[in-house]
């Protein structure tokens, strides 16, 4: 859930996961799905050419988007809730505040640009 390019403090072993249906390459899949709005929806908007680009982009906005990509793929609004608190449990615990500013990094391979 925290991904490890991006929240590069958590290991990548340690950290909150969940089994999403496909392969984030594969279009139509719940993990390209919630890739596609990470990368669209959020990281690419602080990319060069993004409408942010030049601001900082926060562990808040990630949040955000992460928890908007969940309610895309059908996760309950329940489960949601207490994944979301253990990202957020994670979070904190390696260090990150909401306000903690994180790079969008670069893009993951396979998905698909669309324009702004």
């Amino acid at each position: 859930m925290n991904q490890s390019a991006t929240f590069d403090n958590i290991p990548k072993k340690e950290a909150i996961s969940i089994i999403l249906g496909g392969n984030a390459a594969t279009s139509g899949t719940q993990h390209n799905t919630v890739h596609d709005i990470l990368e669209n929806d959020l990281y690419d908007r602080y990319r060069k050419g993004g409408d942010r680009y030049g601001h900082e982009m926060t562990v808040r906005e990630y949040n955000n988007a992460l928890n908007a990509a969940m309610e895309k793929i059908g996760v309950k609004a329940e489960e949601l809730g207490y994944v979301m608190n253990l990202v957020i449990a994670e979070q904190l615990h390696y260090g990150y505040t909401m306000d903690s500013v994180i790079d969008p990094k670069g893009r993951v391979a396979g998905i698909v640009k669309r324009p702004f």
